[in-house]
């Protein structure tokens, strides 16, 4: 009887000494075993390493998707996405965070050295998480770039996608939801908390910690009464009743030792005063991240496989990614334009004609290998420069036809480059207004150039050999003694009708130009006919003061 006391006693203290050894658990390694990483492929696979680097953006996510269909052409087992990235555009993270979801086999983010903002939500969208030494992970709010802030519409408009996103990431892959919501929103806490009976561990927000290891009477009474939310944590921005139910209720308790030895009083991870950012050993500390990973030989054996092949985008992805910078674009307008202006203006040189030609194959050619411009932007651009060339040629002067088709163009090459998926703000949406700014600075720098070289074109150009057959001079002065009028003052008179015949007065017509008619130089223009001077010509047609001439062999005796 007397030693049942005694059992009780030190079946009392076992069980203690189990509580305190769970929920203060001895420091271990920082440095990440083989082990660290579950067994996501069979032992002597194929890695497929594909790397993403710098500014998000739309362009990204084609080559992306090529990328991944090539590695899995090659065979790989699984494909490792090595992040390096600022952040970028929030529309391209969303649709790339969903490509990286819809890969068909396992996936590993390797932050190295930095997954900032839409490299976080990228990193999340995999299946596993590893981080160089000293790498960071985090701060994803979304941001206006053009003022200091998004208003509360705007912010709201932005999170509403962006947290849905996370929260879906998260349920798919397994991790905890409050580290990528303090992420994006200033206010939540992060807190690291364990469960006695059962050893597991979880991170999660303030509220849920107050019901999850004080077992709070008034929280705990609005989870009975089916309330999944305390007051203000429905609307967007503010921290959410996510993982308890009534079985937690005061069951859980605050880690207070990481396994890499750091001390985190009452298990508070992060007290919600900024944006959540985190470092590789504290990411593993928390299990957001796997292991510690800085070269591909790790990568090799820690995932156990016997073959890496890196995967990078080709040649012409690379060139395409080149032209489509917004000063390379701007450059390559220019050259089109003067190249169509001296095609026109001294036909069969094919030298301005054929740099015209390669220049548009730029300017739509890389757009198309993005995934940015379609065949009716072409279509579009096509239709405006062929009314373009009919005003210049079949018409006097530049009206309604030439400028209609100069505004198709324009609106062609704007929208060949702008980003083809929806946008979480529509109309607002900084990505967008960015790529439409680029675009149009790209216009501005081409008409700067376009107009220096018309400037510079007849007094610079005819002192250099082989340019200089560019400039089309006069080689006769006109004859002071003759009078210039034009079409409509020469019917006024009555001395012009159709079938007269003269010859060429200017330099060239191409086809328009002057004639000379019984000593008057006279405005006309041709059907597409390029004439040289003194060659002669009939009129064909008389409207107004437009007057339509041909060429003839041999003038009337």
């Amino acid at each position: 009887m007397t030693s049942r006391p005694l059992q009780l006693l030190a079946l009392t203290l076992l069980l203690a000494a189990s509580l305190l050894a769970q929920t203060t658990p001895a420091p271990t390694p920082r440095i990440a075993t083989a082990s660290a990483i579950p067994s996501i492929i069979p032992p002597g696979g194929k890695i497929a390493l594909l790397r993403i680097e710098g500014v998000i953006q739309s362009t990204l996510e084609e080559l992306l998707q090529r990328r991944v269909d090539r590695a899995i052409a090659q065979g790989a087992s699984v494909i490792v996405i090595e992040l390096d990235t600022p952040g970028g555009e929030l529309p391209a993270a969303l649709r790339l965070s969903r490509l990286i979801k819809a890969i068909p086999v396992p996936t590993v983010a390797w932050v190295n050295p930095d997954a900032y903002s839409a490299g976080a939500l990228l990193a999340s969208a995999a299946d596993e998480i590893v981080m160089a030494t000293s790498a960071s992970i985090g701060d994803a709010a979304p941001i206006n770039l053009f003022s200091s802030n998004l208003g509360p519409t705007e912010r709201a408009k932005a999170l509403s996608p962006l947290l849905s996103e996370f929260k879906d990431n998260a349920t798919r892959n397994g991790y905890d939801y409050a580290p990528l919501h303090a992420m994006c929103v200033l206010g939540v806490e992060v807190y690291y908390i364990e469960n006695p009976a059962t050893g597991q561990r979880r991170l999660v927000n303030q509220v849920d910690y107050q019901l999850m290891v004080h077992g709070s009477p008034t929280l705990a009474s609005q989870i009975s009464q089916g309330i999944s939310s305390v007051t203000g944590a429905g609307s967007v921005g503010q921290p959410t009743q996510d993982v308890a139910t009534t079985a937690d209720l005061g069951q859980w308790l605050p880690v207070d030792v990481l396994p890499s030895g750091d001390t985190i009083p009452d298990g508070r991870v992060h007290d919600g005063n900024s944006l959540l950012t985190i470092k590789d050993i504290r990411a593993r500390d928390l299990r957001i991240s796997r292991a510690t990973i800085d070269t591909t030989t790790q990568l090799i054996n820690d995932l156990q496989a016997a073959d890496l092949i890196e995967v990078r985008n080709s040649w012409a992805e690379n060139a395409a990614l080149f032209l489509a910078q917004w000063w390379v674009r701007g450059i390559l307008v220019a050259l089109f334009l003067i190249g169509v202006f001296l095609e026109l203006s001294a036909p069969g040189l094919s030298l301005p004609g054929a740099v015209a030609i390669l220049a548009l194959t730029g300017l739509f050619g890389a757009p198309l290998i993005l995934g940015l411009a379609s065949v009716w932007h072409i279509v579009l651009f096509v239709i405006g420069l062929l009314l373009l060339i009919t005003d210049l040629l079949f018409l006097i002067g530049f009206g309604f036809l030439g400028a209609a088709g100069l505004s198709l163009m324009v609106i062609a090459l704007i929208v060949s480059v702008l980003p083809s998926g929806s946008t979480p703000l529509g109309a607002s949406d900084p990505a967008y207004w960015s790529q439409l700014g680029y675009a149009i600075a790209s216009l501005l720098l081409a008409t700067g150039i376009t107009a220096a070289f018309a400037v510079a074109l007849p007094h610079v150009f005819t002192r250099i050999p082989l340019l200089n057959a560019l400039i089309l001079a006069d080689p006769e002065p006109a004859d002071p003694s003759t009078d210039h009028i034009s079409g409509e003052e020469v019917l006024g008179t009555g001395h012009l009708n159709v079938g007269d015949t003269g010859t060429v007065a200017s330099s060239v017509m191409r086809p328009s130009g002057e004639i000379l008619i019984n000593n008057q130089r006279i405005d006309a223009i041709t059907n597409g006919e390029y004439l040289t001077q003194h060659q002669p010509i009939r009129i064909t047609e008389i409207h107004g003061s437009r007057i339509v001439v041909e060429p003839i062999t041999t003038l009337a005796t």
